[in-house]
């Protein structure tokens, strides 16, 4: 949208992730051990969420040939579709075919059945729907001001006071 080359500023990109993703490990990990020392001080004590999180329990389950061809199936699946992204300018709807055929073939590996596939699918559907509502709400919105061809207008005025500073900043 913006017309910038696919890579432009990596190197500021990459060095601020960096920078970014050691000061939250930082923050991370002293506020966990300020936490384990008195639980008290913890911002979430009063929350209850012990009801909304699912625990299951691995201890005693083996990493059996099935599922290590459930987890090389999807691996193979995101690679394929950042390959075809990449290599082959692969549109939503590719991708999102592509993911679908990964979940159902590791479904299949997994020795699920087709109710229990669509079942499992539906469940991880649940818990992505509001994030996937809100980006279609977004685009429906993009839509709508690029088709009233008022986008620009916007863009415009919002970019304004960015003028004033240097391009860094901006």
């Amino acid at each position: 949208m913006a017309g910038l080359p696919l890579f432009s500023g990596l190197s500021f990109r990459l060095v601020f992730f960096i920078v970014m993703l050691i000061g939250t490990n930082w923050f991370i990990v002293t506020y966990a051990r300020k936490i384990q020392k008195n639980p008290d001080r913890s911002l979430a004590k009063d929350i209850p969420v012990a009801d909304k999180l699912k625990s299951v329990s691995l201890d005693g389950v083996a990493f059996s040939t099935r599922h290590k061809l459930v987890m090389l199936t999807f691996v193979a699946t995101i690679a394929t579709i950042v390959i075809g992204t990449i290599s082959f300018k692969w549109d939503m709807n590719k991708m999102s075919a592509f993911y679908i055929i990964g979940s159902i073939i590791c479904g299949l590996i997994a020795g699920f059945g087709p109710n229990k596939i669509v079942a499992t699918f539906m469940e991880g559907c649940t818990t992505i729907f509001p994030a996937a509502f809100a980006v279609g709400v977004a685009r429906g919105i993009s839509v709508l001001m690029t088709d009233a061809k008022i986008i620009d207008t916007i863009v415009y005025n919002l970019s304004l006071p960015l003028s004033k500073v240097g391009p860094v900043i901006s």
